[in-house]
């Protein structure tokens, strides 16, 4: 969209819609990297360990990052917000029922810091797409925000 026409009724629905879905990934992160010292002192992790499986995660962010920025201009934000949403829970339902492998914790890490910085670059990218450059600053910082 261009000029000051803002974005439709049904485009401003669906961006509080991702909003909340994101607060409620967001919770769900909060939540589970509280327990995570539980699972590192029940495998009886060293530090070196947890810093590995800490980076595990933020690598794999920063290679989705690229390649759902590349797939999102061609193909669509939505098949990436909805794979990131859905390999991001999928990941967490294995979480609760993984063996005790530290090998098995890094790859189901690696996989969810791979989905978990996929649905920013859609959702950022959609809100650059629905909302004109006049109102784009507040939508940003209400995503940002959650």
């Amino acid at each position: 969209m261009s000029g000051t026409v803002g974005p439709s009724a049904a485009q401003k629905r669906n961006y509080y819609l991702i909003v909340l879905s994101m607060i409620s990934m967001f919770v769900t992160t909060s939540t589970i990297y509280m327990v995570f010292p539980l699972f590192f002192e029940e495998y009886g992790m060293s530090g070196t360990s947890i810093g590995f499986l800490i980076s595990v995660g933020t690598f794999a962010g920063i290679v989705s990052s690229i390649i759902a920025g590349k797939y999102s201009d061609s193909h669509g934000r939505k098949p990436i917000l909805f794979a990131g949403v859905a390999i991001y829970a999928v990941v967490f339902f294995l979480f609760a029922f993984m063996e005790k492998s530290f090998t098995m914790f890094a790859i189901l890490r690696f996989i969810e810091g791979f989905a978990f910085y996929m649905t920013p670059v859609a959702i950022t990218t959609m809100v650059a797409d629905i909302f004109p450059p006049k109102q784009r600053g507040k939508a940003m910082s209400l995503y940002t925000m959650s």
